[in-house]
């Protein structure tokens, strides 16, 4: 069953803007894992909140609440707007927070969108211009996706995204594309590099540890060939033994091999 914000949170002190906006708002639910180093605040809201207020309100929970304890504080906001709020007005109203957004995940990815253009089309079809890079072809997924779920998972409209390429006019988004380019070939030379350098190290001790075995293997093997050789002649003095002197001297000689026999 929700709760109102401030009765799930009744001692937060906030500014008369943050308590205007959060007055109204559902709690969902509140969860945590058994460790308690993260704490999840599921929200619900009739009215848009920007995406700066609900970073602000994290922040805000997490000092006034758990100053001293070490946990994550992280909203997940949904909303149920009015019918006035299209996928055009969303973009227009909303794309401030999805900039601020994507700069929790990639700097890269928010100087996209700030550099994009993008028009909406049947009232359900976002088209986002990007400039004509490597970098922007490497990251069109990761921006697709961030659009396409806070459009159907926090505002509940399903949309779709096409995405074009302009050509890049500006020399300077050139030069630092090449030189971007440049840094990460000499980052992949340098890890080959080291991989080839360990590769190498790995093999020496691979061979300083077959040549230690072998040493180890090899030593046993003649001090087993010459045990044999020291039987071999005890065995040959108890038979003259035999021959020469009787069976009384051939039982000492015996009781001799036993005793060279147990300490081989």
């Amino acid at each position: 069953m929700s709760k109102i914000f401030f009765d799930v949170f009744p001692t937060l002190k906030v500014n008369d803007e943050i308590r205007m906006l959060f007055e109204s708002v559902q709690v969902e639910k509140v969860s945590t894992n058994r460790q308690r180093d993260f704490i999840n605040v599921f929200l619900f809201s009739d009215h848009l909140i920007q995406k700066r207020h609900i970073y602000s309100m994290e922040g805000m929970i997490k000092d006034q609440l758990f100053a001293r304890v070490p946990v994550r504080v992280t909203i997940f906001e949904h909303f149920q707007l009015s019918e006035q709020y299209t996928p055009e007005n969303l973009m227009r109203e909303y794309y401030d927070s999805l900039m601020l957004e994507a700069a929790q995940r990639s700097v890269v990815e928010s100087n996209m969108l700030k550099t994009a253009e993008y028009t909406v089309k049947n009232d359900k079809t976002i088209c986002l211009k990007l400039k004509d890079t490597v970098i922007a072809h490497g990251k069109q997924e990761s921006i697709v996706s961030l659009i396409r779920n806070v459009f159907e998972e926090r505002f509940h409209v399903p949309v779709e995204i096409q995405v074009e390429y302009e050509e890049v006019k500006d020399s300077k988004l050139k030069f630092n594309e090449s030189r971007l380019q440049q840094e990460v070939n000499a980052i992949m030379e340098r890890n080959h590099a080291l991989h080839e350098e360990r590769a190498e190290q790995e093999k020496e001790k691979e061979e300083k540890a077959e040549k230690k075995e072998k040493a180890t293997i090899d030593k046993p093997k003649g001090k087993k060939q010459n045990s044999r050789s020291n039987l071999q002649e005890l065995v040959i003095t108890v038979v003259a033994a035999i021959v020469k002197n009787g069976v009384v001297a051939a039982e000492v000689v015996v009781f001799l091999i036993v005793s060279r026999m147990i300490r081989i």
